[in-house]
């Protein structure tokens, strides 16, 4: 490991010293401000580091998404950023949930009690739950996305990275505004713009707002978009030493929102004791409702009830609201700036969503609080931030995944309380060279209390056949079941035990057990940062880094995994960042070592007595590492090119988990159970106490392409004061696993996604017409993959078709 991480120094630092005529070709710039402000490529602002810099000055791993590259994808939430961002993975899960990876580092996050490993930021602020992450994508300055672990900066749970969405502020003095509204295929209309106000002298008001509205990508109804949404802000500045912004905005979701296809059924033989993968065929564009998921689902076997299921009839449906205020204040005082960001959200969600070949009911209500304090400055050679951080929130949620053999009733309220201080310093050796050190410590706290209650149609027959025996319906608690089915109590047995009337189920037993669960835990943990950085050339920035992140450890409604403890990466890092040929040619380097452990996998499963359970658990670690090459080219003022190559390598050393082991009620005799088999394509043994034990040690991680590729091209053409602007950009992705069982059905092949847009620009750009298409080749590409062992089926969401349509912007 030592030999690599010395590898990955000397290589860059010779691929900085092997292009000298380049390098000396920017020494005539008096400073670093000057080359960059040079015709040719434009100057990105970020905040990434809490401070106002370039991208190419910023000694981090940072993409950087304008709001231009936003509109034309159409981006309205995270989902559609995986073709904008080479490192980035976003998978779809029923309603608004979204599973967001980078560079192999993630989870599945599904329900209202799973952390992600990817923090997303919205206005300096943080939103704890990935089915709150929709709803921000309108008037947009940047987008900045920041990869591996952000530990000093932005603290717990953010062991892959960040996504950091920064809105258009008020710009005090200016009265000014814009629209844009798109029509296109599949009915769809997206409508944003905004109105900037100057109030007085020394403040303004702005206000944006957006409408979504689309009919649905599938047959049977899934797949659609609808909303709506707006945002005020006002900001003052009464002196030229403060500064301060209030914000608050609010976003209503409805429709019926992302569908699934069941890809594959995966029958189970009680007298073979095994296994079959049949692949469904059914497009990706038909859906779980529609009447090719019917005849799966009317065809498939479940070993727990003893029957074939039946067609889902509760089509899936959203019932979302989701609002918050901040107010951010700076105020620059003798020894810095200090800056004060106080943020209140909430969202209160009913969704009724779809699963793999079933359906979940998702309540939630959530508020959480945050206050952040940071002091930035300079003292001499050395500039500073000190802060400390405050985050609290409570989820009240009600959970049913509902999979007619079993249903699942969870009710539980989960509270974290999370407290950390934080520190960075840059020490200036040199006017060219800089020493960075950083540190938090982080103390988290976190309750659940709760009602879990399984509810299961078990077959009882000798021959595991219970045809026709009444399966469970669509039901938001057990007592539902029990008075919707007539279930009556069976004498002289344990409580919970009931049988049904209906002569059918005469061998089936329907057993309820309910467990309370009050459970509380707390994790503390220091992170840190040190790095170099060198300028080379003025436009010429060479780093390297160590930074350590983690991500806390957390409760489960699971008998057989309560909880789970934090997770860690440690990251190596060094890059060069360049801007050469008179400010035409950017090229950025960067290689990467990153080293996770105590890795946490977020996955569905079931429970010793067959119910099904949804738990986080850790299960080893893995090594991530490669390099990623970014380049831009102005050929002309009028053209140009550009390109995002990223190699990625990483593989699981050490992951290995334990799964409930069920006994084959057909195979099985007294005192000598034969146990069903695993679903997995890792390797399995045991069992031994109960349990199966999975070892995927040396595979390579899911949703971890080894090969991601991105090219674009943009042609302007003036025509006196108007222009026209074609844009064209291709995305290549190698294959890769889209679930965390590794079977057959999770495999994605490698494919390209292609767009295209044109414009005609009118004079001081006051109105544009554009034509668009998104996703040229028309290919639905598998994003995410479940295996339901209840139900025997793997259900997988895909990817957008292909969109196209007109966009009419102007702004006075």
């Amino acid at each position: 490991m030592k030999a690599l991480k010395l590898g990955i120094a000397t290589c860059a630092v010779a691929w900085a010293i092997a292009n000298p005529a380049a390098v000396c070709a920017q020494e005539a710039a008096e400073s670093d401000e000057a080359a960059e402000s040079q015709a040719g490529l434009n100057t990105i602002v970020v905040t990434a580091q809490r401070r106002e810099e370039s991208s190419q000055r910023a000694a981090i791993a940072i993409d950087v998404v304008d709001s231009a590259a936003l509109e034309a994808a159409q981006v309205t939430s995270p989902a559609q950023l995986t073709n904008l961002v080479p490192s980035l993975q976003v998978s779809r899960q029923g309603g608004g949930n979204v599973s967001l990876f980078l560079r192999g580092v993630g989870t599945f996050t599904a329900n209202p009690y799973t952390d992600p490993a990817v923090a997303f930021n919205y206005d300096g602020v943080y939103i704890s739950r990935p089915s709150a992450t929709t709803g921000f994508f309108y008037d947009v300055e940047r987008l900045e996305v920041l990869k591996g672990p952000q530990g000093t900066l932005y603290g717990r749970n953010a062991t892959g990275g960040a996504l950091n969405v920064l809105p258009v502020t008020p710009r005090i003095g200016e009265t000014e505004g814009y629209a844009t509204a798109s029509y296109g295929n599949y009915n769809s209309v997206n409508l944003q713009g905004a109105i900037n106000v100057a109030v007085s002298e020394d403040s303004a008001l702005r206000i944006s707002g957006t409408f979504v509205d689309r009919d649905p990508f599938n047959a049977d109804g899934t797949g659609d978009e609808k909303g709506y949404g707006f945002r005020g802000q006002f900001a003052i500045e009464p002196s030229s030493d403060f500064r301060l912004r209030i914000a608050g905005d609010y976003y209503r979701r409805t429709g019926v929102g992302t569908g699934g296809t069941i890809t594959t059924v995966v029958p189970f033989n009680p007298f073979t004791n095994s296994f079959l993968f049949i692949p469904t065929g059914i497009s990706p564009s038909a859906g779980t409702y529609g009447p090719e998921g019917a005849a799966v689902l009317s065809s498939s076997f479940s070993p727990i009830a003893g029957r074939t299921l039946e067609p889902l009839t509760t089509l899936p449906s959203l019932d979302g609201n989701f609002w918050g205020v901040s107010a951010q204040a700076d105020l620059d005082t003798g020894i810095g700036t200090f800056t004060a960001i106080a943020a209140y959200r909430g969202h209160s969600t009913d969704d009724v969503t779809s699963g793999a070949g079933f359906t979940v009911i998702d309540s939630q209500d959530l508020d959480q609080y945050s206050l952040e304090l940071r002091l930035a400055g300079s003292a001499g050679a050395v500039d500073y931030i000190v802060g400390g951080y405050y985050y609290d929130d409570q989820v009240d949620g009600h959970y049913v995944p509902l999979t007619q053999a079993v249903n699942a009733y969870q009710d539980f309220t989960t509270t974290t309380r999370s407290l950390a201080a934080f520190a960075r310093l840059n020490v200036n050796v040199t006017d060219q060279f800089r020493i960075v050190g950083g540190i938090r410590y982080t103390d988290d706290r976190k309750t659940q209390v709760g009602t879990s209650e399984p509810f299961l149609a078990l077959c009882g027959a000798p021959t595991g056949q219970c045809p026709g025996a009444p399966l469970l319906p669509f039901s938001n608690t057990a007592d539902e079941v029990i008075a919707s089915l007539g279930l009556l109590p069976i004498p002289f047995a344990p409580p919970g035990f009931y049988f049904s009337l209906d002569p059918a189920a005469a061998n089936s037993v329907y057993v309820r057990s309910p467990t309370n669960i009050n459970s509380a835990r707390s994790d503390g943990k220091v992170t840190w940062r040190a790095a170099v950085e060198y300028d080379v050339a003025p436009a010429s920035l060479l780093y390297a880094s160590i930074e350590t992140g983690f991500r806390s450890g957390g409760l489960t409604f699971s008998l057989a995994r309560p909880g789970y403890g934090p997770e860690s990466i440690t990251a190596y890092t060094i890059g060069s960042k360049n801007r050469f040929l008179d400010n035409r040619l950017q090229l950025n380097l960067e290689a990467f070592y990153w080293e996770y452990r105590d890795q946490q996998l977020s996955h569905s499963g079931t429970e010793a007595d067959g119910s099904p359970a949804f738990f986080t658990e850790n299960v080893g670690g893995s090594t991530v590492k490669g390099v990623e090459l970014e380049a831009q080219f102005l050929v002309t003022d009028n053209t140009l090119i550009g390109a995002d190559i990223q190699y990625l390598d990483a593989t699981n050393d050490n992951f290995v988990f334990k799964n409930p082991a069920t006994a084959n009620p057909v195979l099985s005799t007294p005192g000598n159970p034969v146990y069903i088999p695993q679903v997995t394509g890792c390797a399995t043994s045991g069992p031994s106490g109960g349990l199966w034990t999975v070892d995927c040690s040396g595979l390579q991680a899911s949703r971890a392409p080894k090969w991601t590729m991105m090219f674009g091209f943009q042609q302007t053409i003036p025509l006196g004061d108007e222009k026209i602007i074609l844009g064209a950009n291709t995305r290549y992705q190698s294959s890769n696993y889209t679930g965390f069982d590794q079977i057959l059905p999770d495999f994605q092949k490698s494919y390209w996604v292609s767009n295209a847009e044109v414009s005609f620009v009118g004079k001081d750009e006051h109105y544009r017409i554009s034509l668009y298409v998104n996703n040229i080749e028309n290919d639905r590409v598998q994003l995410g993959s479940t295996y339901s062992s209840p139900i025997g089926v793997v259900g997988a969401s895909f990817s957008d078709p292909r969109t196209y349509g007109v966009r009419l912007s102007g702004k006075f």
